[in-house]
């Protein structure tokens, strides 16, 4: 009976080990997929300040350009 008794235990606490670290794969599985969206997230956030950057870029390129040609204008016109 004692015999009976020990396995029945050792079956249960197995069992509970097992609920146990299901919950602790259900747990990381969570944690895993939340960091996967806010790795998502982050990495959309990041092409969109590529793309403001490329935008600002080539903002600052053409106002260059209209400088260049403002102060050409102006060197042509002071020798006149």
């Amino acid at each position: 009976m004692s015999e009976r008794i020990k396995t029945a235990q050792a079956q249960k606490k197995i069992k509970d080990e097992k609920e146990l670290v299901e919950q602790m794969l259900t747990s990381l599985e969570n944690q895993l997929a939340a960091k996967n969206v806010l790795c998502q997230k982050l990495e959309e956030k990041e092409r969109a300040w590529n793309e403001s950057r490329n935008i600002f870029e080539q903002e600052i390129r053409f106002l260059n350009f209209k400088l260049q040609i403002v102060k050409s204008y102006f060197e042509g016109f002071g020798s006149r």
